[in-house]
């Protein structure tokens, strides 16, 4: 069981996501980001 006031667990990485208005990307593909796989997307 989830609970929902808890943020999502990235599938890829196993990092807690954060709101997408803080990611430093301009597009999204939903709710959360992840910023470790964010991160590590930009730096390959």
């Amino acid at each position: 069981m989830r609970d929902d006031d808890r943020p999502p667990i990235c599938p890829r990485c196993g990092v807690t996501m954060v709101p997408a208005a803080l990611s430093a990307g301009d597009t999204h593909d939903g709710d959360w980001v992840c910023l470790e796989c964010e991160e590590l997307d930009e730096d390959e």
